[in-house]
C-alpha cells in the first residue's frame, strides 16, 4: 500500500506537467478559476489555483492574500502562515494581512507572536474588533504544546505500538525524565517584552555568507536555520553538527520551544540516515514534551520502519519521508545508492528520477530516465517522459521529436503526445503547422493543464511573423526549467523565493546568489534580521541587518535606481520609524525602471509615509 501511495505522489510525469503548464498558464484566469471555487466554499480548488497563480506572479499580494485565506479555511496554518508572512514583508501596513497571521500563529500554538502582532495592530488602530478577540482569547487560554512551524508528517497509520514491543525504548520511557523535565511545558512561561523596534543595522564590509555564520556561530538560530540548509542539501554530518550546537544553545535558555524546534530537525536526520533504532529512542525521550499528534505522527513513521523487512522498502519508506519534507539531495543519494543494489527497479528509479529533477540536477535526471526508456521498450510513458525532458531541462527539440514520435508509435491516442509533437512543430519554426494542430487537439484534450498550454501558443501565434519564422517569445527560455542550462539565470530566483516563502533562510541566499541578484540577497539577510529580533538575539539581528544593507548598497552602486532594492531599503526604515530616509529611498525606487508589483509596492509605503506625516510622526 505503502509504495502504491509514494509511486502515485512522486511520479515524474505529474513533476514536468506542473512546471509546464505553469510557465505558459494566464494569470487572471487562473485567479478567476480560484474565485469561483472560493466563492461556493471549495476551497482545496481555489487554493489549487491560487497556488499555481502565486508561482506565476509570486508579487502579486492579491492572489497570495487570498491564497493565504484558502489555506486557512482548509487547516493549512502553516502554509497559510506563510503567505501572509510573505505578504507583511513588503506591505508591513497591511492590517487584514496581519490578522490573518495572528489567527495562523494561534492555530500553529505560537501564542507570544500572536499577542505582540495583535498589540501592535491595537495600537495603529485601538478599535479593531477581531484583534481584541483574538487578544482576550490568547490571555485567557493555556499554554503553548506544538513548536514553532512544526506541522506532524502525513503517514499511515498503523497498529502496533513501541510500547507493546520496543524493549528497550521501553526502558527508555520508564526511566525517570530529568534530563527533559526542565523543558517540560509545565516549567516555560515566555518572557513578556515591552514592544521595541528592530535593531540598528551594524556596519558591514561584506554580505559573504560563510563570514556571516562565523560572526553569529553562538546564535540559536542561525545554527538552527544552517542545519535546516544542510539537510536541505542533503548534508547529514554538517546538519547534526549544527542542530547539537543549536540544542546546547536552546537547554542553556531552558527554551522549550527553541528546544523542540531542534528535535523535530533531528528527527528527520536519525530518519535520514536510516537509524530508527536511536530514532525511537529519541522520540521516547520527546514523548512529554509532544502534542498527541505530533507523537501519533512520528510514531507511525517508526512503526512503518519496524514493519519493513528489506532494505530497499526501508529507503523507498525513507526517500519519500524525504521529498515530502523537500529534501530532494537527501532523496537523491538514498535512492541512488538503493538503484545500483537494485538496477531493475522501477519504482526506484522513477522517484529517483523526481528527485533529481526538483534537486536540479538535470544531468543526472537524464541518465535515468534514458535508463527507464531503454529498460521499457514498449512503455510510451517513459518516452514521452524523457521527450518533456528534453524540451524543458535540456533544449534538444530533434532528441524530444525522436522520443516523442516513439511513444506515439506505442500508444497513437494520447492526445497528450500528439501535443509535445505540436509544441515541437512550433519550437522548430513551423508555426502555422503547431498551431493548426493544437487547435484540433484542444476539444480532445482533458488535462486542463494541456488546454491551458495550447490556448496561450495559439495566442502567442497570432502576433508571430509564421512567413520568416520569428516568433514573438523566446519558446526555449519560456519552456526551460528553473537553473536548466537554456534557462536565464534570473530563473533561480523563482526557487529562491519558494525558500524565502518557507522560511528557508540560507537555501534562498544561495540560489538569489545564483541568479546574480543581490537585491534579493539583501531582502534575505534583512528578513532573517527580522526572524533574530523576534527570536531575541538582538547582536545577530543588527550583525544580520548590517550584511543586508551592504548588499543593497553594493547593488545600489551598481543601479542606483533600482526599484526593488530601494524598496527593501525603504522597508528597513520605516520598520525604525526612520521615515525621512524611507521617503527618499522610496523616491529613488518610483525614480527608476520600476516593474509593476514594485511599483504598486512603493507607491503604497509612500502613502502610509505620507499618513504617517500627517499624523505628526
Amino acid at each position: 500500500m505503502h509504495r502504491k501511495t509514494v509511486a502515485a505522489v512522486f511520479i515524474f510525469i505529474c513533476a514536468l506537467n506542473q512546471i509546464c503548464w505553469g510557465a505558459l498558464t494566464n494569470i487572471n484566469q487562473l485567479f478567476s478559476e480560484g474565485e469561483k471555487a472560493f466563492q461556493v466554499k471549495d476551497f482545496k480548488a481555489a487554493a489549487q489555483n491560487f497556488s499555481k497563480a502565486v508561482k506565476l506572479a509570486p508579487e502579486n499580494l492579491r492572489t497570495r492574500f487570498r491564497y493565504g485565506q484558502a489555506l486557512f479555511s482548509l487547516n493549512q496554518y502553516s502554509e497559510s502562515y506563510n503567505q501572509f508572512q510573505a505578504i507583511l514583508q513588503n506591505s508591513p501596513n497591511n492590517i487584514v494581512a496581519r490578522v490573518y497571521l495572528c489567527e495562523n500563529l494561534i492555530k500553529l500554538s505560537r501564542g507570544a507572536e500572536a499577542e505582540a502582532h495583535l498589540q501592535w495592530i491595537l495600537k495603529v488602530q485601538p478599535g479593531h474588533d477581531r484583534a481584541k478577540e483574538l487578544l482576550s482569547q490568547l490571555q485567557n487560554s493555556g499554554k503553548e504544546e506544538i513548536p514553532s512551524g512544526f506541522s506532524p508528517l502525513p503517514v499511515k497509520d498503523v497498529q502496533v505500538s513501541i510500547e507493546e514491543e520496543a524493549e528497550e525504548i521501553q526502558t527508555i520511557e520508564s526511566a525517570p525524565e530529568t534530563r527533559t523535565a526542565k523543558f517540560s511545558n509545565q516549567n516555560f512561561e515566555p518572557e513578556k517584552k515591552e514592544e521595541v523596534l528592530p535593531p540598528t543595522a551594524v556596519d558591514s564590509n561584506t554580505w559573504d555568507v560563510a563570514q556571516f555564520i562565523k560572526s553569529n556561530e553562538d546564535s540559536f538560530l542561525i545554527n538552527l536555520e544552517y542545519g535546516r540548509y544542510s539537510l536541505e542539501r542533503g548534508d547529514l554530518q554538517s546538519a547534526r553538527t549544527s542542530l547539537a550546537r543549536a540544542e546546547r544553545l536552546a537547554k542553556s535558555n531552558q527554551d522549550t520551544r527553541k528546544f523542540l524546534e531542534v528535535q523535530i530537525l533531528t528527527s528527520l536526520a536519525l530518519i535520514y540516515e536510516k537509524d530508527f533504532r536511536a530514532f525511537g529512542k529519541h522520540l521516547m525521550k520527546l514523548k512529554p514534551l509532544l502534542s498527541k499528534q505530533s507523537y501519533k505522527s512520528f510514531l507511525n513513521i517508526y512503526n512503518q520502519a519496524r514493519e519493513l523487512e528489506s532494505e530497499v522498502e526501508k529507503v523507498r519508506l525513507t526517500a519519500g519521508i524525504a521529498m515530502g519534507a523537500g529534501h530532494y539531495a537527501v532523496a537523491s543519494d538514498l535512492l541512488k545508492a538503493a538503484l545500483a543494489q537494485n538496477p531493475g527497479d522501477i519504482l526506484l528509479a522513477n522517484l529517483l528520477a523526481e528527485a533529481q529533477m526538483q534537486n536540479l540536477d538535470y544531468r543526472g535526471a537524464e541518465t535515468t530516465l534514458s535508463d527507464i526508456a531503454r529498460q521499457n521498450q514498449k512503455n510510451a510513458e517513459s518516452y514521452f517522459n524523457l521527450s518533456r525532458f528534453y524540451l524543458t531541462a535540456s533544449y534538444k527539440p530533434e532528441m524530444a521529436r525522436k522520443c516523442a514520435e516513439y511513444a506515439k508509435s506505442l500508444k497513437p491516442q494520447d492526445p497528450r503526445i500528439s501535443v509535445m509533437l505540436a509544441l515541437l512543430d512550433y519550437a522548430e519554426g513551423r508555426i502555422d503547422t503547431g498551431i493548426t494542430r493544437l487547435k484540433q487537439l484542444l476539444p480532445q484534450l482533458e488535462d486542463p493543464g494541456f488546454k491551458s498550454i495550447c490556448t496561450r501558443i495559439i495566442e502567442d501565434g497570432k502576433y508571430a511573423d509564421s512567413t520568416s519564422g520569428s516568433k514573438r517569445i523566446d519558446f526555449a527560455e519560456v519552456m526551460a526549467l528553473p537553473g536548466a542550462m537554456h534557462a536565464p539565470k534570473s530563473s533561480y530566483r523563482l526557487i529562491a523565493v519558494d525558500y524565502l516563502k518557507n522560511g528557508s533562510f540560507f537555501s534562498a541566499m544561495r540560489f538569489f546568489l545564483m541568479a546574480q541578484d543581490l537585491a534579493e540577497v539583501g531582502r534575505t539577510y534583512l528578513g532573517l534580521s527580522s526572524a533574530l529580533h523576534i527570536s531575541g538575539e538582538e547582536k545577530s539581528a543588527s550583525i544580520a541587518a548590517g550584511f543586508g544593507l551592504k548588499a543593497l548598497q553594493d547593488e545600489l552602486s551598481r543601479n542606483p535606481y533600482s526599484s526593488r532594492a530601494n524598496l527593501y531599503l525603504a522597508l528597513y526604515h520605516f520598520e525604525r520609524k526612520e521615515f525621512s530616509d524611507a521617503a527618499r529611498a522610496v523616491k529613488a525606487g518610483l525614480n527608476g525602471d520600476v516593474d509593476r508589483g514594485t511599483g504598486k509596492r512603493l507607491t503604497a509605503l509612500l502613502n502610509s509615509l505620507n499618513k504617517t506625516s500627517e499624523m505628526g510622526f
